[in-house]
């Protein structure tokens, strides 16, 4: 199982939006934020009505520039398929890589269906 931090699906606004909830409501990832609720009410009252625009901007100007998509997925496919190349090279056994982000898509849940469906017998 490679994992990353994640990406969202589209730069686009809308795909944007539930890509920054997802990360900014987990508190390992907002260091030392305020109480919990204000956090809460701060992240869908302000920073989600404003950031999700501009950070799809952003967004826009690196996609595609690796290959179709985000970046960091696009570069992500590349090292899983040269890592599992690498193993089913050097080994007798046969072992699958997918990946998993810990936010968005392909996401860690759906990687480790992925294993199960394949009857994967140890996971790394």
């Amino acid at each position: 199982l490679l994992t990353n931090l994640g990406t969202p699906d589209a730069p686009t606004k809308a795909a944007v939006r539930p890509f920054l909830k997802e990360l900014l409501s987990d508190p390992r990832v907002v260091g030392s934020p305020p109480p919990r609720w204000l956090w809460m009410l701060i992240l869908n009252g302000l920073i989600l009505n404003i950031r999700p625009k501009k950070s799809a901007i952003k967004y826009q100007s690196v996609w595609d520039t690796h290959g179709e998509g985000s970046p960091l997925l696009v570069i992500s496919k590349k090292q899983k398929n040269a890592v599992e190349a690498l193993l089913n090279e050097h080994s007798l056994d046969e072992f699958s890589v997918v990946l998993g982000m810990r936010y968005g898509n392909p996401s860690i849940a759906s990687a480790l269906k992925q294993l199960e469906s394949e009857n994967c017998e140890k996971i790394l």
